[in-house]
């Protein structure tokens, strides 16, 4: 689903379920204004999550029983999970105790180093050393890709975002993401697996992910429930200080290896100088004029002289893009990080929340 360049239109899903085959985003709002999705959920025919129960733990060999919807082979005698046209290369694994509600940070490597066999459908023995694996019958191991090179949806340089009654059974990636977005409702979202299918995680990192926004972000009446990451996440990104290349004008780089490739300032845009070592503030000023030169690096040129103290090393901030934020009657669980995480130097009101 692709929202380029439009405005007034409302998506009404009247309860249906959009199930999604291989790695693919589900929808991208780009340049619009007034847009309303509701009313519907989105799936994955085969999650980029891997599921495995743990039925059988000993120092010599383990017996788990995968997931139905995560789909595997024995090749060589080794596990490999795969999907449509992706296979999982790079681990990440978290152990789910649902007796106890909690989530625990674990290891595929006792699994990848050991011996594979399938013994029944679903049911698979490792043979091997796991003396030293800590995990509990019944727990649930959850596996991944550590590199998360898809989102659930995509929100960028939109304005006036309204979600309402939207499930997210299952997200690749970073979950819902908004970047340089104005004004974002987001009310009965649901990020959990579907009820009945038997999963216990629904999204590979973030729940929300808000990055360079500006105007309102109200998360109202919200449920959050099986993330490898967390539920909330609202930022900006500041910028490194490389050259200071005249009296006004000056480069900038990405420094994050996650974060870099867009347009973090343009023209008009209000920053703020900070110390790098402390973030605080050393001046502010106005852009007159800002370049992508590459995925990393920008040239900007202010509308005024640069501050006498500023020197390479120094970091920007676009004070412009920064929202205030509401989250409440909502609940988070099922996380093995934060709830919430929210950096914003505008207002923000939490409460009501379980």
């Amino acid at each position: 689903l692709f929202f380029k360049n439009l405005k007034n239109i409302t998506l009404e899903g009247n309860n249906s379920t959009f199930v999604f085959h291989g790695k693919m985003i589900t929808w991208v709002i780009d340049s619009s204004e007034n847009v309303r999705i509701q009313n519907l959920s989105v799936d994955y025919e085969r999650p980029g999550m891997s599921e495995m129960t743990l039925k059988e733990i000993t120092p010599q060999y383990v017996i788990a029983e995968a997931h139905p919807d995560s789909k595997f082979a024995i090749i060589d005698n080794k596990l490999i999970w795969y999907g449509e046209q992706w296979m999982t290369q790079n681990f990440h694994a978290i152990l789910v105790r649902p007796s106890e509600g909690i989530m625990l940070y674990s290891n595929w490597n006792f699994f990848e180093n050991s011996r594979a066999e399938k013994i029944a459908p679903l049911i698979v023995k490792f043979s091997g050393d796991f003396s030293k694996f800590n995990a509990q019958k019944d727990d649930v191991l959850t596996i991944r890709d550590r590199y998360r090179d898809y989102v659930g949806a995509f929100h960028n340089r939109s304005k006036n975002i309204q979600l309402h009654n939207v499930h997210m059974n299952s997200m690749h990636g970073l979950g819902i993401v908004s970047q340089f977005c104005e004004n974002l409702t987001y009310d009965s979202v649901f990020v959990e697996p579907a009820a009945g299918s038997g999963r216990i995680i629904s999204s590979s990192a973030d729940g929300m992910h808000f990055s360079g926004c500006k105007g309102r972000i109200t998360i109202d009446h919200c449920r959050f429930r099986g993330m490898h990451d967390d539920p909330v996440n609202v930022h900006g990104t500041h910028l490194k200080i490389t050259e200071i290349i005249s009296p006004q004008k000056l480069k900038v780089r990405f420094m994050h290896h996650q974060t870099y490739g867009f347009p973090a300032f343009s023209g008009d845009d209000s920053v703020a100088f900070l110390r790098s070592a402390s973030l605080k503030i050393c001046g502010t000023g106005r852009v007159k004029t800002a370049q992508l030169i590459s995925e990393r690096e920008m040239i900007l040129e202010m509308d005024k002289l640069l501050p006498n103290k500023l020197k390479e090393g120094d970091a920007l901030e676009n004070i412009t893009w920064t929202p205030s934020v509401t989250i409440r009657n909502s609940r988070f669980e099922g996380t093995n990080t934060r709830g919430t995480l929210v950096t914003t130097r505008r207002k923000v009101l939490i409460e009501n929340n379980v």
